[in-house]
Parts: C-alpha cells; sequence; structure tokens
C-alpha cells in the first residue's frame, strides 16, 4: 500500500468500527470514541477501565461525568457510591457536585431500609473524608468545609 493512502484508510477502519459499534477493537485506535461508545451504553466498568489505563486525568473526567449523569438521572445514592468505588477526582467544578451530594443527604428523608441507609451514609462519609483528604494536601482552604461535612454525615 501507498504511504500517503495510510491515514485515510486508518481513518476509514475507524469509522467503520464506530458504525458497527466495535468499542473494543475501536480503542486501540480511536480510545476517545471508544470511550464516548462505552459511555452511551452505560458500560461504565469497561468504560473506566479503559481510561485508567491511558492516564489519571482521562480516568478522572470520566468518573466525574458518571457521578454527574448519575445526579441528573436522580440517583443520588448511585452517584455517591461511584465516588466511593471510582474515587474522587478534584478537576473542573467537581467540588460543587460533592457540595450538592452533601447537600441533598443531608436533607433527604430516611430510607426505610437500614441496611441501604447505612451503605449511603458509609460511602458519603468515605467520599467527603477522601476529599477533605486530597484538599488538605493541595492546600486548598475548601478543606474544612468538607471535614465538617463528613463530621456532620458521621452523626
Amino acid at each position: 500500500m501507498e504511504p500517503a493512502l495510510l491515514p485515510h484508510v486508518e481513518e476509514q477502519h475507524r469509522k467503520f468500527l464506530k458504525e458497527k459499534g466495535n468499542a473494543d477493537e475501536l480503542a486501540g485506535s480511536d480510545l476517545q470514541s471508544a470511550l464516548e461508545m462505552y459511555k452511551e451504553r452505560g458500560q461504565w466498568d469497561k468504560c473506566l477501565e479503559k481510561a485508567k489505563t491511558h492516564s489519571v486525568q482521562l480516568y478522572h473526567r470520566y468518573v466525574a461525568i458518571y457521578g454527574a449523569e448519575m445526579i441528573k438521572k436522580g440517583r443520588n445514592n448511585k452517584a455517591i457510591a461511584v465516588f466511593a468505588k471510582y474515587g474522587t477526582p478534584l478537576k473542573d467544578n467537581v467540588l460543587n457536585i460533592y457540595r450538592h451530594l452533601a447537600k441533598e443527604s443531608f436533607e433527604d428523608k430516611p430510607d426505610n431500609n437500614p441496611a441501604k441507609e447505612y451503605v449511603r451514609w458509609a460511602n458519603l462519609r468515605q467520599v467527603l473524608a477522601n476529599v477533605s483528604k486530597e484538599l488538605q494536601q493541595i492546600g486548598s482552604p475548601a478543606m474544612g468545609e468538607f471535614e465538617n461535612m463528613a463530621t456532620i454525615a458521621h452523626y
């Protein structure tokens, strides 16, 4: 094959993979498109696994997107669980997401299922403690606010 045609052939191959929905193979040549495909399908574990192998920044970006999407769907407990499981990135305006989740949890009525309530509060405490620790490491003035929220979540 003529070397000048290689970029065109590669682009057509990526286009074909996108159209076929083959995210696994697409990840080898166009990771960003593959991650978006996983995200759109709700395959978050795969999305985050692939992003993590590429870079911490990309991983944190998709963790934040996953949490934000759960909030948009009204699934705050799931968003808290996402951050408890995958970590608490401090990029962009994600502190506002953590504030929102804490505020909503503090104002929320308790669930009738004590086991669910325990998990929700344990996850929230973990998320707020992690955020506080990370803010302390970077010397952020918001650290005190998150320490206070973590303390409130204990009671």
